[in-house]
C-alpha cells in the first residue's frame, strides 16, 4: 500500500526540476532541492483504489501527451479530440486532488444541487449517508472512470460536484502560455489551479463575476429599441456562452506544467473577441469591455482546428476522435507573467515550489507591494540572504499599481453592465444563479 500520496503529481514536479525548492508559509521554512518523493505529498490522503486509478487511468496517458506534444514544440501544439479530452480530465483532477479537496466537495453543496437541477436537470444518486471523505473519493472516481468530461453525468456514481466541474472544464477553451522570453518562472502551487475573478467578485452588492454576464444581458434582455422576436434571436445567439457563465464565472483557470509553460482554460466569453474562425460567434459584436487584468489580448485568441467531417457536420454533432485542435504557443510579456504569479501566490494553501529563486523574485517584489492574502516576508528575507535582492524599482511599482489599484474604478460601460446584472437579480430573487 502506498503511504505517501502526491497531491501535485510527480510527473508535473519533474518537469519543473528533478529536485525542487519548497517554501512553507506556515513555518517560514525554505527547503532547497526537495526530493520529489516527498514534495507536495501527504500521508494516506486518498484511498488505495483512487491512488491506483490516478496512476493507470490518467497520469500515464497525460504524461505521454505532455512529452510527445505539449512540451515538444515551441511554436504550435496539435492535439486530437481524444488527447484534448485526456488533457482536460487531467486538469480537472489536478484541482480535485488537492489537500483541501474534501472541503471543496462541501463548498456550496446545496446551491450546486439547485443550479444543476435547474440548468441540466441533473440530480445525484448513490450518495446515501456517506462521509465527506467517501464523497470526495466517489467524485474523483466517477471522473477517472468516465471516457471524457461530457460523460461524467452518465456515470452511475456521478456526484453534483463532479458534474458541475466537468461542465465548467468542458465549456472552457484551452490555451498554452509560455514565459520563456521573460526570464521569470511560473511557480508550483499546492491548491490545484490558479484562477482570476473580476474585481466585482469581492465588492458588495455584486459578490460575483458580473461584468461579462451584464454585458450579455445588455445584448439580450435589456437591449433597447428591438422587438421581442429580436431579443429571442439574441438570446439564442448567446445562450451557450450565457449557460457556461452560470458555471464558469472566472475569466480563466491556470495550471503550470513546467517552470515556463502553463495550460490555461479560458471562459468562452472571450471567444467573442476573436473573429478569425467560425465557431458560432463571428456574427456577434466584439465586446466593448475587457474584464481581465491580463494586458496582452493575444493570449486569449482561440485555437485553430481541423475537423474530419468539416465544420458544418461537426457542429451538427458528427464528431470524430481524429479531429485536430491546433494551439499556437502564446508568448507572454513580463507584466502578465508577474500578474499570474501574484494570483498564484494568493492561492497557496501552505506550500509553494519553484526551480530558481532568482527567476521568481520580480514576482515576489510585486506581491510584497500588493500585500495579498499570504505573507512571504520570510521567503523574501531568505532569498535576499542567498544573494538575490528583491527589486522595488519604478517598473515593479507600476506593475503592482496595475495589479492592485488603491481604488477600483469602473468605466461607464462596466457600470451599465453591473446595473444590468443587479436589475436581473432584483427581479429574480427566488430563481437566480
Amino acid at each position: 500500500m502506498k503511504i505517501d500520496n502526491h497531491y501535485v503529481p510527480k510527473l508535473i514536479l519533474r518537469r519543473f526540476n528533478e529536485r525542487i525548492n519548497t517554501f512553507n508559509i506556515s513555518t517560514n521554512k525554505l527547503t532547497i532541492n526537495t526530493s520529489l518523493k516527498k514534495a507536495f505529498s501527504s500521508k494516506l490522503l486518498y484511498s488505495q483504489e483512487i491512488e491506483d486509478l490516478f496512476n493507470f487511468k490518467i497520469e500515464n496517458e497525460f504524461a505521454k501527451i505532455l512529452d510527445s506534444k505539449i512540451l515538444i514544440d515551441s511554436e504550435e501544439i496539435i492535439l486530437s479530440r481524444t488527447e484534448l479530452a485526456i488533457t482536460k480530465k487531467f486538469l480537472l483532477l489536478a484541482m480535485m486532488r488537492t489537500v483541501d479537496g474534501e472541503s471543496l466537495m462541501r463548498h456550496m453543496k446545496d446551491e450546486i444541487a439547485k443550479v444543476l437541477k435547474k440548468t441540466i436537470n441533473f440530480e445525484e444518486q448513490n450518495v446515501g449517508d456517506i462521509t465527506p471523505f467517501d464523497y470526495w473519493m466517489q467524485t474523483i472516481k466517477c471522473i477517472l472512470e468516465s471516457s471524457d468530461l461530457i460523460n461524467v453525468r452518465n456515470h452511475p456514481l456521478a456526484t453534483n460536484t463532479a458534474v458541475k466541474w466537468a461542465t465548467i472544464f468542458n465549456a472552457g477553451y484551452l490555451s498554452v502560455w509560455d514565459s520563456s522570453d521573460t526570464g521569470e518562472d511560473f511557480i508550483v502551487i499546492d491548491n490545484g489551479m490558479t484562477s482570476e475573478h473580476e474585481s466585482t467578485r469581492f465588492i458588495p452588492p455584486m459578490n460575483n463575476d458580473v461584468i461579462k454576464r451584464g454585458y450579455m444581458l445588455g445584448q439580450t434582455i435589456y437591449a433597447e429599441n428591438i422587438s421581442e422576436e429580436q431579443k429571442y434571436i439574441c438570446i439564442m445567439n448567446y445562450k451557450d456562452i450565457m449557460f457556461s457563465n452560470d458555471f464558469m464565472t472566472e475569466n480563466f483557470y491556470l495550471f503550470s506544467i513546467t517552470r515556463n509553460r502553463t495550460l490555461v482554460l479560458i471562459n468562452p466569453f472571450y471567444r467573442l473577441y476573436d473573429k478569425s474562425e467560425y465557431e458560432g460567434t463571428n456574427h456577434l459584436p466584439v465586446p466593448d469591455i475587457w474584464p481581465t487584468k491580463i494586458k496582452d489580448k493575444s493570449l486569449f485568441l482561440k485555437n485553430k482546428f481541423k475537423y474530419v467531417n468539416g465544420i458544418v457536420e461537426t457542429l451538427k454533432g458528427k464528431i470524430d476522435a481524429k479531429d485536430l485542435y491546433i494551439y499556437p504557443v502564446r508568448k507572454m510579456k513580463l507584466e502578465d507573467v508577474i500578474y499570474v504569479n501574484c494570483l498564484s501566490f494568493d492561492r497557496i494553501h501552505q506550500v509553494l515550489g519553484f526551480s530558481d529563486s532568482a527567476r521568481v523574485r520580480r514576482s515576489l517584489s510585486v506581491y510584497s507591494i500588493v500585500k495579498g492574502l499570504n505573507n512571504y516576508d520570510g521567503l523574501i528575507k531568505i532569498i535576499e540572504e542567498l544573494g538575490n535582492p528583491i527589486i522595488l524599482n519604478d517598473n515593479v511599482k507600476k506593475i503592482a499599481g496595475h495589479i492592485a489599484p488603491k481604488v477600483v474604478v469602473y468605466g461607464s460601460r462596466e457600470k451599465e453592465y453591473i446595473d444590468n446584472y443587479l436589475r436581473l437579480r432584483e427581479t429574480n430573487k427566488n430563481n437566480f444563479t
